[in-house]
């Protein structure tokens, strides 16, 4: 269960290394193994976030989010993020798939199966988006300071003001 550059064949690759994968636009993937068979998800660059939130205005039919209960949004949500991060499956996924090329994960009647694959995504994401995030070099190493946002702003009409919640005396 490793992540893995899909193009590369490589087994989990340093942070950085994703980074420079996701970045040459190829896609970092993982196996999940589920009682249904064993699929294999994506870490949802940004062009595939860009694709989940179409599916989701299109799935709304034109209406505002605020037009539906939070169960129907969430299960937009869940089969939009399924529709674009499962890019693999079983035997039976790839049938229905060849059968309907419309077929989406609306279409699966196992909530169960639906709701595990994507709290996997999820947590991949979630995963994958940290080690990203850790591979960022320091900006100490740099050599470029931090902004102290909390000190008073310099000469000017700003003068005497600080960032942040002072009470001022005034009112």
């Amino acid at each position: 269960m490793s992540a893995k550059p899909s193009e590369s064949g490589a087994s989990a690759p340093d942070s950085r290394a994703l980074f420079d994968l996701l970045l040459a636009g190829k896609s970092v993937t993982e196996t999940v193994a589920t009682p249904r068979g064993d699929f294999s998800i994506k870490y949802p660059a940004g062009r595939d976030k860009l694709r989940m939130d179409q599916l989701r205005a299109f799935r709304r039919n034109g209406l505002p989010a605020s037009a539906f209960d939070v169960e129907a949004l969430f299960n937009n949500d869940k089969w939009s993020t399924l529709d674009v991060c499962v890019v693999d499956g079983p035997d039976w996924l790839r049938a229905a798939k060849a059968a309907n090329p419309n077929w989406t994960w609306e279409d699966c009647p196992d909530e169960e199966l639906t709701s595990q694959l994507y709290a996997r995504i999820e947590s991949f994401r979630k995963r994958i988006s940290g080690e990203i995030t850790a591979s960022r070099p320091s900006r100490a190493a740099e050599g470029s300071q931090r902004l102290d946002m909390a000190a008073p702003l310099g000469d000017g009409a700003f003068s005497g003001l600080a960032f942040g919640s002072q009470d001022s005396g005034t009112r």
